[in-house]
């Protein structure tokens, strides 16, 4: 039986010869290649660049004099013949970047999980470079030479430059940090009222070598005493490497266990 005219696919000689009598111009085919990465660039289009502000977790993550380091195990390994991997993670809630809520020391203060997730968001950031060398403290002094209360900055992130140790010498890093002065901290919670957070790119705002001024300058961030409910959280252990570019809105969620004060975070920052 004769093929009825037309009845020929889309590819097909008298196809493309309608359609070059119409004006139509038939695609050629793409390779499997250039569609993927066309298809890529399109789920990308308009799509918010990021960059990490934080470190993830390993057994290998520095950790403040005293705590356990983190631990990782395999439950269950396809390599071994399970269906499945499954890993257990143990860790101080303070290992690692992580944000100390009010109740890490305020008894009277919420916890990270109490806490709406507006808190860890924030919209007007503000790196500060404040330069110190080890076991150095920052002072308010320090801190009111590079912002004043008319910043606007919703989150503070301190860049000291000790965070170059952290992969390098973390030993050092962990036990020689820069950390806060009571008086740095009592200048963010008193005059600089826009600021929600403080971040530092090192261990802790406490250190080993300064230890009751570091709870101190804790106690004054978490709102200890204060009538007003006013408190600064405090993220440590940060990622601001000297090449960071500009930020936008910062994402800091923690990963919230209920019945603990504080809290592991994700940071990442939008950029241009």
């Amino acid at each position: 039986m004769p093929r009825a005219a037309g009845r020929r696919g889309p590819l097909g000689r008298r196809t493309n010869l309608l359609a070059a009598l119409l004006g139509h111009k038939i695609p050629r085919r793409e390779a499997p290649s250039a569609r993927g990465e066309r298809h890529r660039e399109a789920a990308l289009a308009g799509a918010v660049r990021l960059v990490a502000l934080s470190y993830p977790l390993s057994p290998s993550s520095p950790v403040y004099p005293g705590n356990e380091p983190v631990q990782v195990t395999a439950v269950a390994s396809m390599a071994a013949g399970d269906a499945a991997n499954v890993y257990r993670f143990c860790t101080l809630n303070h290992n690692g970047s992580h944000v100390d809520a009010p109740r890490h020391f305020n008894p009277d203060g919420p916890s990270a999980g109490e806490l709406p997730l507006e808190a860890f968001v924030f919209g007007s950031p503000l790196v500060v470079d404040v330069p110190k060398v080890l076991g150095e403290m920052i002072t308010g002094d320090d801190l009111r030479a590079v912002v004043g209360p008319d910043s606007g900055a919703d989150l503070l992130l301190v860049r000291t430059g000790s965070g170059a140790l952290r992969d390098r010498d973390p030993v050092t890093y962990a036990e020689r940090n820069p950390s806060l002065h009571p008086s740095a901290a009592r200048y963010v919670a008193d005059e600089l009222p826009t600021v929600r957070a403080i971040g530092l790119d090192s261990i802790s705002a406490g250190s080993p070598l300064h230890r009751e001024e570091g709870r101190e300058a804790h106690r004054i961030l978490t709102g200890v005493g204060r009538s007003d409910g006013r408190f600064v959280l405090i993220y440590e252990d940060l990622r601001l490497p000297m090449d960071l570019p500009p930020l936008g809105r910062v994402w800091a969620l923690p990963l919230v266990v209920a019945g603990t004060d504080s809290a592991p975070v994700v940071v990442v920052g939008e950029v241009d």
